[in-house]
């Protein structure tokens, strides 16, 4: 059997009756399946990987909470991902993320200039739009 339970966290509903199962998962294998699949997606949230920095560097399609961006290519924006989902997000050398106001929201209204070791926390408001709600220097 399978679970049931959507496997990643974006697919993840704030509305009760939006997820699943909805009332027809047999007790026992079914279940089973259900539970393990709930770990493994909140445990998604304490993991990392790494990503290339590319114009849209697409930061939800990463089942994983902290992320290290390689590579030197602005970023103009960081993919679509359900609103509310964060992603820590660390930047493994220098590269420009490009301020927009309804899509890269970020401090100072301002682009910003990474170093290596550089740390934001980014919110995803939906729709592809992410707001930086800390940045902090190396």
């Amino acid at each position: 059997m399978t679970a049931d339970v959507a496997a990643s966290l974006k697919d993840w509903s704030t509305t009760l009756a939006s997820n699943q199962p909805q009332g027809t998962t047999a007790i026992g294998a079914n279940l089973d399946d259900n539970l393990r699949q709930i770990q493994t997606t909140v445990r998604y949230l304490y993991a990392a990987d790494t990503i290339a920095s590319a114009t849209t560097t697409d930061i939800g399609t990463k089942e994983s909470g902290q992320l290290t961006v390689t590579g030197t290519t602005t970023i103009t924006g960081f993919g679509t991902v359900s609103a509310g989902i964060c992603k820590w997000v660390t930047f493994a050398s220098v590269l420009l993320l490009t301020y927009n106001a309804t899509s890269m929201i970020l401090p100072g209204g301002i682009n910003i200039s990474t170093a290596a070791g550089d740390t934001a926390f980014m919110q995803s408001l939906g729709s592809g739009n992410w707001k930086c709600l800390s940045y902090l220097r190396a």
